[in-house]
């Protein structure tokens, strides 16, 4: 079994909030048998755990989900500076 933590510190409450919320749906609707993916919010510290029955399973699950993640973030920036 192999277990992942990525906590990511967010300097402002309220786009951890936008990036929970975007993210949180697809934290419950992985469709992997190998994966389970976890999503937590403790004042500025999201946490994602993934924990897998392989590496493998948990490499993808890990690329998909910090893709996920750099795209929501990058989102809330462009829409917080009004570009």
């Amino acid at each position: 079994m192999a277990k992942v933590a990525i906590e990511i510190l967010i300097p402002r409450n309220s786009i951890g909030n936008v990036i929970y919320t975007a993210v949180k749906p697809e934290v419950e609707d992985v469709k992997s048998r190998r994966t389970h993916v976890t999503l937590e919010k403790k004042g500025q510290v999201l946490t994602l755990g993934i924990r897998a029955s392989d590496i493998t399973a948990a490499r993808a699950a890990v690329n998909s989900f910090i893709r996920l993640l750099h795209v929501v973030i990058d989102v809330s920036k462009v829409v917080e500076d009004g570009v």
